[in-house]
Order: structure tokens, then sequence, then C-alpha cells
């Protein structure tokens, strides 16, 4: 339930053995653009996962997190992504 809730990790949070947990490096990431005379949001997933530390599975978790959580973006991203 930890890595549902949390997929890149936490940043102060402790496991049930009071270890420390390590964040991971977000793969996906935002940028707001420009076309014309209208704004999109750009979203892309950085697959490397000796980088992030995230596997390519991560996305799906990642994506339904956001429709749950910020309906308006995730629900789009679920529509593109999965």
């Amino acid at each position: 339930m930890q890595a549902l809730n949390n997929p890149l990790g936490c940043i102060n949070g402790k496991n049930k053995r009071g270890e420390k947990l390590a964040r991971k490096t977000s793969p996906l990431k935002y940028r707001i653009l420009r076309f014309g005379m209208s704004y999109r949001i750009l979203a892309f997933w950085d697959g490397r996962t000796e980088v992030t530390g995230n596997a390519a599975n991560d996305l799906y978790d990642v994506v339904d997190l956001l429709a749950q959580k910020k309906p308006r973006i995730g629900e789009q991203l679920k529509e593109k992504f999965l």
C-alpha cells in the first residue's frame, strides 16, 4: 500500500522497521507550451531506469494515482498514456 500511495518514494517517510524511505527522481515531467493562441500541458516520461530508479510499470501507477488525486489532469493523462 505504501508503494501505491508513494510510487516515487517519500521525502520524510519511514517503513514499518523505522528505516528512512528513499526518494526517487520523478520520471514524469510537465511543461506548459503555447500552441497558437492556446496553451497545452506536455507530459513526458523519462524511461531511464538507471537514472530515475523507476520501472516502466511505474508509469501506470503514477498516472492512476494522479487520476485519483488530480482528476482534471490525471484523467487526461490516463486517456493518452494508458
